[in-house]
């Protein structure tokens, strides 16, 4: 029998941030890792995991999106997505195993401070508006398949199977009524298509800003408002329709992610790109000319690690940041650090990336953030 008939491989997921409503203190131990959970509490309004701790929530789930107050858990084999947190106008803890009661399978879901869209295996876009009180969901239909979405906190939209990105909008309809003979004002929501020219193969929402990514010409393109230049386009102007970022010209883009005001970009060679706010040193840069201001850059700018690093994967919250290094296996965090959610045991900031001191020597697949919070996802190798 060959070695890999003896063993499985499991998906492990790790989080660390602000945790209010998670209930993950239930969790499993890890096999090669230790489980000394470090948690701040000042009452029972701030709770926090500064150090990093498995979820325990349904078995065999791959994905997780975190959003403010909760936390959502997709299994592909299944399609069902498990809650965790406040949500239906309730609590609900790790060990209830609460699915959402859709009956599509899903293969994608993200979430925003109200907003949870899924995406279905038959196309469909699943929107729950009110997802802490309701979990009514509109089921949008488009003649080319759905496949991806993003919400922000201004934004949110979905891409089709054809690379076409469409933008929610909300529609003012008056109408007779008939029982008053008064005009009457109702609210009507719709997918627009977003006019560009070249197919969006990944999309990132940011409170305020959009950024798409083409990956066959790696071109990177921005709209929605730039207060703090987060567009990248070198000014603080908004732009209503996308904008290809000049500044990333010549450099091949695989990946972005749009933090709360803050954006990251990773070439095909294992460099990130940032720009935008900088209040907390979410951007990671550390060498600027002096005639460059520290609050925020409205160019984007090459970040230097500490050391020699191939970057293979990005991920923002709302002031903090985040990158997976195949060289070495490491997981890096830096910005805003006040709810753990970079995973270094206090709430203190970073400036520059800082490698996560937990993850060393394991075998990282992804990193995603919430607004403040930050998930890893580990394979683990389990005898039979």
């Amino acid at each position: 029998m060959a070695a890999s008939e003896g063993v499985r491989k499991l998906k492990e997921h790790y989080l660390f941030g602000f945790a209010k409503f998670f209930s993950f203190l239930n969790h499993q131990k890890s096999s090669g890792l230790t489980q000394g959970v470090q948690v701040n509490a000042k009452g029972d309004d701030k709770m926090s995991y500064m150090t990093p701790v498995r979820i325990n929530v349904a078995p065999n789930f791959d994905k997780t999106c975190v959003t403010w107050l909760t936390s959502f858990h997709l299994s592909e084999d299944t399609g069902k997505v498990h809650v965790c947190g406040w949500c239906n106008g309730s609590k609900i803890t790790a060990n209830e195993n609460v699915l959402l009661p859709i009956e599509s399978k899903i293969l994608d879901v993200q979430g925003g401070w109200k907003e949870l869209i899924l995406i279905s295996n038959d196309g469909k876009c699943h929107m729950i508006s009110n997802l802490h009180n309701d979990w009514t969901a509109a089921v949008y239909e488009n003649e080319a398949k759905f496949t991806t979405c993003d919400v922000g906190d201004m934004h949110t939209i979905v891409v089709d199977e054809h690379g076409q990105a469409y933008k929610l909008e909300t529609v003012n309809k008056i109408h007779q009524s008939l029982k008053t003979d008064n005009q009457m004002k109702s609210d009507s929501r719709l997918f627009s298509p977003i006019q560009l020219k070249v197919k969006v193969d990944l999309v990132s929402c940011g409170k305020e800003h959009v950024l798409l990514l083409n990956t066959t010409s790696g071109h990177v393109f921005s709209f929605g408002l730039g207060s703090r230049g987060q567009l990248g386009h070198g000014g603080v102007d908004a732009e209503t329709t996308p904008k290809v970022i000049e500044a990333l010209a010549g450099i091949r883009i695989k990946q972005v992610a749009a933090g709360g005001w803050h954006s990251l970009a990773l070439s095909d060679i294992g460099d990130i790109y940032t720009w935008g706010w900088n209040n907390h040193g979410q951007l990671g840069i550390t060498c600027l000319p002096p005639e460059v201001p520290q609050a925020f850059h409205m160019l984007p700018y090459i970040i230097e690690f500490p050391q020699e690093c191939m970057v293979n994967h990005i991920a923002c919250g709302t002031r903090h940041s985040a990158a997976v290094t195949s060289e070495p296996k490491s997981v890096w965090t830096w910005g805003w650090g006040q709810y753990g959610q970079l995973g270094h045991g206090d709430s203190l900031d970073r400036t520059v990336p800082t490698v996560v001191e937990y993850f060393q020597n394991t075998q990282i697949l992804e990193i995603t953030c919430g607004p403040w919070q930050t998930v890893v996802t580990l394979e683990s190798i389990y005898e039979k």
